[in-house]
């Protein structure tokens, strides 16, 4: 009996392995896994036109079974995303909101077991449905929180689609989403997890005290560590620390608990300084059964690629994450990698590269050396590279043309295509959170993925985008002290070297005793910025009270105090949206006083005006363009660039032919 409109339960594949010959006639391996079961082909010798060739071997227990090898090649889909040596996950119960602080300063997503949800009010729905927005996983944790083992079939089952439904319903969450599950007081008996396995992916268990393997023995009952300083001394955990330098060194998935606090005395800031993927247990608990049911097939090597096939059997409805492929490439120095003909982000050295990929049940992988097709055929500037051999994308100057503010994470060659498609030039790409200690807490391997890509790209298409990294910082979330702008600033002299061109600074509001230091930070980014790289900012609104007067709107700046901006800065975005207007001519009008007003000369720097295509009348790109095209016509000599897109990942292609028929 499925409760779900997408079928759960996995269906295991034996290993079935065998040699095809190919159209071309040469030996192709082909094999699939469902269980752990150790096989490999060894890629060995060559065809007549250098092509390696298959046979089918059995591993001595230390090849991974989703492992095709050879001397210099190796194709693995490793245990956890990311290629990390182990996992992690933070995980609360009985509806309590701890621990919620210390994740967001980790830039990590925990996982919240509901229980008693009959009993919650609008506002904790509210604050759930906030949560959840965040990208918290939010997971089951039946109705009345009663023991498991001891219940009934049909009482049992009441417990799980009530409190499954309570969630789905106001939460507004997709099914598929709500994957986990959490046994209240840790008790489940083999009858109970066959019920809930109809109802969940995985299932978290408690009372264990003990690493999950990274194949679990039963994902119904995945193990855990009890809370710390929460149970009578007889019930307290192993170290934390420790358990997680285990599931480093062991290659085990670690999963801390927590109530109604979270006394981890620091544990969770430190799985920041380990190897491990840190992830929602559902996340996790997916990857490995996408894993445990997925093969490389088809592998072909010649002197210019690396081809092979990623074949699985779960169904991608529910089956989501991104499985992580590590390729060894040996002598092949990796150009690109493609899956089913797009580009694809990857990170590496010329030993071995790793990249993502969703399953979708058949995906070709290609990893190039040399030869891209690229649209044109006009040549682009080498990279450069840093000393460590990371290639850096070309420096380029100040130019007219639109832009997008995106994130590091795009993936997807059509959206790739419709920036393009659409001559956007600029991406203001946000690369993750800010830390409290100012640093930028993505990992230096996502953004250099993110580089490889766009490189790719544009090479492939002859096509040049700049772009500037930003990360939001608002000034009543942090302390913008000198130690902060220290590392802030090294930052993103880092950034620069990696190959972006220039960075954006979204620091907002700037309150009028922070102008001071605001100019300050911006002289000492200006002073990192190698000649031919752009300094932009996100500036306020202008003000409505005058040339020197802000008003009591903060999110404003006055005009004196953009022109104290435009001495430093190279480029200034101003925004289009947030006036809270009640009506599309009061909209307007504000619009087009600002172009007004910042086309009248006297600065020193270029604009670029920013439309909405996140917001409800009368805050529409459309309305947005009209006013601004209105007025700009109107100042021959005005000094905006052109227009920028906030945000791609919310525009619609209704918002695309608007933005094309306006720009």
């Amino acid at each position: 009996m499925n409760h779900l409109a997408v079928p759960f339960k996995l269906v295991l594949v034996g290993l079935v392995a065998g040699l095809v010959v190919g159209s071309s006639g040469h030996t192709r391996a082909n094999f699939s896994t469902g269980e752990c079961t150790n096989a490999a082909i060894t890629m060995s010798g060559s065809g007549d036109d250098g092509r390696a060739e298959g046979r089918l071997s059995y591993g001595d227990g230390h090849t991974s079974q989703h492992a095709v090898k050879a001397p210099d090649v190796l194709i693995e889909i490793c245990d956890w995303q990311g290629g990390a040596a182990g996992a992690a996950s933070v995980s609360i119960d009985d509806s309590c909101t701890s621990c919620l602080d210390i994740l967001r300063e980790n830039g990590f997503k925990g996982t919240y077991y509901l229980s008693c949800t009959d009993q919650f009010s609008t506002a904790d729905w509210d604050m759930w449905r906030s949560i959840y927005a965040e990208g918290h996983e939010i997971g089951g944790h039946t109705t009345s929180h009663k023991s498991c083992h001891i219940l009934d079939e049909a009482t049992l089952r009441w417990e799980l689609s009530s409190n499954r439904k309570e969630i789905l319903t106001n939460l507004g969450m997709p099914e598929e989403e709500l994957s986990s599950f959490a046994w209240p007081s840790g008790d489940s008996s083999a009858a109970s997890r066959a019920i809930a396995g109809e109802y969940y992916v995985c299932a978290r268990g408690y009372h264990c005290n003990e690493l999950e393997d990274k194949n679990p023995r039963d994902f119904m009952n995945l193990r855990s560590l009890n809370t710390p300083h929460y149970h009578p001394a007889v019930y307290d955990p192993p170290d934390y620390f420790q358990k997680a330098d285990e599931a480093e060194s062991l290659g085990k998935w670690v999963n801390y608990v927590f109530h109604n606090k979270c006394q981890d005395d620091g544990a969770i800031s430190y799985l920041a300084e380990k190897d491990l993927w840190v992830a929602p247990v559902g996340k996790v608990a997916k990857y490995i059964k996408e894993r445990q049911s997925s093969g490389i097939t088809d592998i072909v090597r010649t002197d210019s690629q690396i081809s092979c096939v990623l074949q699985s059997s779960l169904d991608p409805r529910l089956y989501n994450e991104e499985l992580t492929i590590k390729v060894r490439v040996g002598r092949l120095d990796a150009e690109a990698v493609l899956v089913n003909g797009n580009l694809t982000s990857f990170t590496g050295t010329t030993d071995h590269i790793t990249f993502n990929v969703q399953p979708s049940g058949s995906d070709d992988i290609r990893v190039v050396k040399s030869g891209i097709p690229r649209a044109g055929g006009n040549d682009v500037s080498e990279p450069r590279q840093d000393p460590n051999g990371t290639i850096l994308r070309p420096l380029r100057g100040l130019e007219k043309g639109n832009g997008a503010v995106i994130n590091i994470w795009i993936s997807g060659q059509a959206r790739l295509d419709n920036l393009r498609n659409h001559r956007i030039k600029y991406l203001f790409v946000d690369v993750g959170d800010t830390q409290r200690n100012g640093k930028i807490g993505t990992p230096k391997e996502q953004i250099v993925a993110f580089l490889r890509l766009m490189e790719s790209y544009e090479k492939q298409h002859g096509y040049d985008f700049i772009i500037l990294p930003y990360s939001e910082i608002n000034t009543y979330n942090y302390d913008v002290n000198h130690q902060f702008r220290k590392a802030f600033i090294a930052d993103y002299k880092r950034l620069i070297s990696l190959g972006f061109d220039g960075v954006y600074v979204d620091i907002e509001p700037v309150r009028r005793d922070q102008e001071k230091d605001y100019l300050e930070l911006l002289k000492n980014l200006s002073a990192i910025c190698p000649e031919g790289t752009i300094l932009g900012v996100y500036a306020g609104s202008v003000s409505d009270y005058g040339d020197d007067n802000e008003g009591d709107n903060e999110w404003q700046w006055s005009l004196s105090f953009y022109r104290k901006v435009s001495d430093v800065a190279d480029l200034i975005c101003v925004p289009g949206y947030d006036f809270n207007l009640p009506s599309k001519a009061d909209y307007e009008a504000s619009i087009r006083n600002q172009v007004r007003l910042l086309s009248d000369g006297g600065f020193n720097s270029h604009f670029m005006f920013t439309v909405p295509t996140h917001k409800r009348q009368p805050e529409t790109i459309e309305n947005a363009l009209s006013a601004y095209n209105l007025e700009v016509g109107r100042h021959p000599r005005h000094q905006f660039i052109g227009v920028c897109v906030f945000a791609e990942w919310t525009i619609t292609p209704p918002d695309w032919d608007v933005f094309r028929s306006g720009t």
